[in-house]
């Protein structure tokens, strides 16, 4: 992710990731209780510094960090959503990658129920060649989503490079979205 965070960083956005239990360098298990609780302990960590105000902070989450963002920001005071990559479901992931299986697939992580009852502003990133999170799930996400929203489509863009495919684009859209929400 070192390249994404270099663009976003170059915008002058200050950044925290983290890894949920079990993934990256983390320790312990992943599980679906587990990962949404990681979520929110990340932001509650951010939000205790001194140096962070809470209605300045933009979520952003990429494929399953879309929906955990989503779902920080049902929680959480923010000042903007930004989603790359996101999934509407678990149960329409399964449809979509694994038909045979989907019927076993957890009805989870229901980021378009979710994306529903926020009001903040959301900028909606995904790439219209997307191996693993079907272009239409970002077309579903935005047509869920109240406004203040924004769709951007990267034309040739896949599940993690949208930053490298389009580069200047992937800047102005982040960067405008910055502006109109006045971060």
């Amino acid at each position: 992710r070192l390249g994404i965070l270099k663009q976003l960083h170059g915008i002058g956005m200050n950044l925290f990731i983290f890894d949920y239990q079990g993934y990256g360098a983390s320790e312990g298990k992943p599980s679906i209780e587990g990962v949404p609780a990681d979520s929110l302990a990340a932001y509650d960590y951010v939000v205790s510094r001194e140096d962070v105000n809470e209605n300045h902070v933009i979520l952003y989450g990429e494929s399953l960090g879309g929906h955990m963002a989503i779902h920080v920001a049902e929680q959480r005071r923010h000042a903007g959503l930004i989603l790359q990559s996101t999934f509407t479901t678990v149960k329409d992931m399964a449809k979509s990658k694994y038909w045979p299986l989907a019927p076993l697939a957890p009805d989870i992580y229901r980021s378009v129920d979710l994306i529903r009852h926020l009001h903040e502003p959301i900028l909606i990133l995904h790439g219209d060649e997307d191996p693993t999170v079907p272009y239409r799930m970002g077309e579903a996400l935005y047509q869920a989503a109240p406004h203040p929203k924004r769709f951007v489509p990267f034309i040739g863009g896949g599940h993690v490079n949208l930053h490298e495919v389009n580069a200047p684009l992937y800047t102005e859209s982040v960067d405008t979205f910055l502006a109109e929400i006045g971060e």
